[in-house]
């Protein structure tokens, strides 16, 4: 039995498409014995003007001129190609990324497709925690205690962290690689035709794309979700379940899940709630774990201790069986129709949103 763990590294800026420069990988057995540990060092073979500033100075372990004298990706084609048929697992840390990088290079150097299922130790790490939430491979080592080797953000490097980080939960749940496998089944893909069953399903379901379901970095989405806070009315008659409570839900959810977020402040006011964008306005606070766990319930529980027992305080799923709706049903409803707009509303002014978060400045664009 043979275990593969990957991890790449990107020259290029996103808007100029996922150029490879490192394919690092380490190779293990059933026992986790090393059998074979490289980087592949890779000429991306662009333009010079795009390299992305900020990984050639901040994240990149060697100078950009090393990469240049490196063969390209489809050099490297046939030895990728071999690794992945000789294992019989292969995981990554959010490795859909690095599989649609792969699938953008045997796209642009016209290479056949590669078919293989893969497995995502970031999904897995936050299953085991608990946590319906990503995390960085930084965080999961610091989690675990386990001593980082000094090249962070060198491919091969990360490949074996990703590989500490699996041994650890392997270690802590008692599971055998199999069992705890069929336990996560989420985190299991597979790629065929330049595509992977997950992005297939993203694209059919566009609300999971974070880029478009993010309410702090989207302006428009911004605008949307202030102007329904400030119109939304009942448009079913619910249980009153919620009357006379003022709901705050954790930033920690609203800021990353825009299109939920809408549909349940419509669910909210159906059962006769108001839904509140401070929590200093709220009489109810919903919780969700963030990046350093309740990381918005550091300073709310401040204010909570001020204000006494003014401010409850429930779980995320407290809420959901309040409305008898799960993350599955909200991940599938549409986004609201904005009954209520007119014709001014590009000139609605934006307001500013509680960011009480530490998951603002722990989340980065990879994830890595």
């Amino acid at each position: 039995m043979k275990y593969l763990f990957f991890d790449l590294e990107f020259a290029a800026s996103p808007q100029s498409g996922k150029k490879i420069c490192e394919f690092g990988y380490v190779l293990v057995n059933e026992k986790f014995e090393l059998i074979e540990r490289l980087n592949l060092l890779i000429n991306p073979n662009i333009e010079l003007n795009e390299w992305d500033n900020y990984v050639v100075n901040k994240i990149l372990t060697r100078s950009y001129l090393i990469y240049l004298q490196q063969p390209s990706f489809e050099c490297f084609f046939e030895q990728i190609k071999k690794l992945f048929k000789k294992c019989d697992y292969i995981f990554g840390y959010s490795i859909l990324n690095d599989v649609t990088g792969i699938n953008d290079e045997l796209k642009r150097y016209s290479l056949p497709p590669l078919e293989y299922d893969f497995y995502d130790v970031q999904q897995i790490y936050s299953k085991n925690i608990g946590v319906d939430q990503q995390f960085s491979l930084a965080t999961a080592l610091d989690h675990f205690k386990i001593q980082r080797e000094e090249r962070l953000h060198d491919a091969e490097t990360d490949a074996f962290h990703t590989m500490k980080v699996f041994q650890e939960i392997l270690e802590i749940t008692k599971l055998s690689v199999a069992d705890l496998l069929i336990s996560c089944s989420d985190a299991k893909d597979k790629c065929h035709d330049y595509t992977t069953d997950r992005y297939e399903y993203l694209l059919k379901h566009p609300v999971l794309i974070k880029e478009n379901n993010n309410i702090i970095k989207n302006k428009f989405n911004r605008k949307r979700y202030s102007q329904l806070v400030d119109n939304v009315i009942p448009l079913k008659k619910g249980n009153d379940k919620l009357v006379n409570k003022k709901v705050y839900i954790s930033v920690d959810y609203t800021n990353y899940n825009y299109v939920q977020t809408l549909n349940l402040i419509q669910l909210i006011t159906n059962e006769a709630g108001c839904f509140v964008k401070s929590y200093k306005d709220a009489n109810l606070y919903i919780r969700f774990p963030g990046e350093h766990l309740n990381s918005d319930d550091v300073k709310i529980d401040e204010f909570r201790k001020s204000v006494g027992p003014h401010l409850k305080a429930i779980e995320f799923n407290e809420l959901l069986e309040i409305l008898n709706v799960s993350i599955d049903d909200l991940n599938e409803l549409p986004e609201e129709s904005f009954y209520f707009l007119t014709d001014n509303f590009d000139e609605v002014e934006e307001e500013v949103v509680d960011t009480v978060s530490f998951f603002d400045l722990a989340r980065d664009f990879r994830n890595k």
